[in-house]
């Protein structure tokens, strides 16, 4: 790291230069049934840098993924319990042969109904720790699969509208179970992205294409930390993201040289 050399002497810890080194992506996807959210995410299995795949499929719902996905370059799996999920993240911090380089979780709010009763049935009088554990096994989920196991992580969930009880304005956002998951989740993913369809055919013609949005208004929850990325994009592949995820890297180190 040149100038910083004498600073980071007898440190044990990782350094990253984002000009050189492609962050982990942390994403979220999420929509109506129906609008391609997991056509998009196993979409990421037909990407070098991203596959192998592990699909987690809490859904039972796999046509998409034989459909949009490299079978051949992801596993598919279907944890039927909380703790079937969690002894599967265990084999894999353990188990490092199998070379997974994305884990994608579909969905959010079916795993967090799985966290509530796995809480409800060990205490059942504690609907505190139930509640909390929602949204705090999924800080620790997304973090652990990005920081600790250096994994890329995109995540699934259905839509919701939320409806503020002081000013009764809605906002169409991620649904998450409990009201502090959505003030506290939002802020670990890089990417939130709302999918939906858009009919781009003439009156006599119906042309649908599936549009992702990254980009927040008054009533939609999105962003991006990847300046390039546009604010909506149209049948929209993983390989695409990666694409602007790269011109965003790059361009911050062209940045960063002229301002030496």
């Amino acid at each position: 790291m040149g100038k910083f050399d004498s600073f980071l002497t007898g440190l044990n810890i990782e350094v990253s230069d984002p000009r050189v080194t492609t962050p982990k992506i942390k994403m979220l996807i999420y929509g109506m049934s129906g609008t391609g959210k997991t056509s998009l995410a196993v979409s990421a299995s037909k990407v070098e840098e991203l596959g192998p795949v592990l699909y987690i499929d809490l859904e039972r719902g796999t046509a998409p993924a034989a459909k949009y996905g490299d079978l051949d370059n992801m596993l598919v799996v279907q944890p039927a319990s909380y703790q079937q999920f969690a002894e599967l993240l265990v084999k894999i911090s353990k188990n490092r042969d199998m070379e997974f380089k994305t884990i994608i979780i579909d969905t959010i709010d079916r795993l967090q109904e799985l966290i509530k009763f796995h809480f409800k049935s060990i205490n059942p009088k504690d609907s505190f720790a139930m509640w909390d554990a929602t949204y705090e096994k999924i800080i620790d989920l997304v973090n652990k699969i990005s920081f600790d196991l250096g994994l890329n992580i995109i995540c699934i969930t259905h839509e919701a509208r939320e409806v503020n009880d002081i000013s009764r304005l809605s906002l169409i956002g991620p649904s998450f179970e409990g009201k502090q998951s959505l003030k506290k989740l939002p802020g670990i993913f890089d990417i939130i992205g709302r999918m939906t369809w858009e009919d781009i055919g003439d009156d006599d013609n119906e042309e649908l294409v599936t549009v992702l949005t990254v980009r927040s208004s008054s009533e939609v929850l999105a962003k991006t930390r990847f300046d390039p990325m546009p604010s909506m994009s149209g049948n929209t592949t993983m390989g695409k993201i990666m694409g602007w995820v790269h011109e965003h890297c790059e361009t911050q180190g062209v940045k960063e040289k002229d301002d030496d």
